[in-house]
C-alpha cells in the first residue's frame, strides 16, 4: 500500500509499479506501518512540470551497530541496524527513459481516479 497526501493511493506487489499523472507541487508519499515489519519514513516530493518520477519503495538500515550472536557455542559479530522503509526518487526529463531498475518491473494496477492536489 502507498499512500499520497496521507489518502490510500495503490496496492503494489514486489516488483510491479503504476503510473500517475500529478499536477505541479508537493507531495508526501509513505507506506503505512501496518503494512510493514519496519518502520515507514514519509518522503516529500516536488513535482515540476516538464518532468517525469520514477520512484521505488527501498528498504533501508541506519543506526548500524556491532551485535553478538551464538552459532552454536561460537560467537559471531553481526551488523544490525534499524530497518525502515522509504523511497528513492529519480527525476528524469521527459525525453529520457526509466531508470534501469524499472526495466525489470511489471506494471502493476493503474490508478484510474482523481488524485489529491499539493
Amino acid at each position: 500500500m502507498v499512500e499520497l497526501n496521507g489518502q490510500p493511493l495503490v496496492t503494489l506487489n514486489p516488483d510491479e509499479y503504476t503510473r500517475l499523472e500529478l499536477r505541479p507541487g508537493t507531495y508526501k508519499l509513505a507506506i503505512p506501518e501496518k503494512f510493514l515489519g519496519s518502520k515507514s519514513v514519509p518522503v516529500e516530493m516536488t513535482v515540476e512540470s516538464g518532468m517525469r518520477y520514477f520512484v521505488l519503495a527501498v528498504d533501508r538500515e541506519e543506526n548500524v551497530r556491532p551485535t553478538l550472536t551464538f552459532v552454536g557455542t561460537l560467537p559471531v559479530f553481526m551488523p544490525r541496524g534499524t530497518l525502515h522503509s522509504t523511497f528513492s526518487i529519480y527525476p528524469v526529463d521527459s525525453s529520457n527513459a526509466a531508470p534501469s531498475v524499472f526495466e525489470r518491473m511489471f506494471f502493476g494496477p493503474p490508478v484510474n481516479r482523481a488524485l489529491p492536489g499539493p
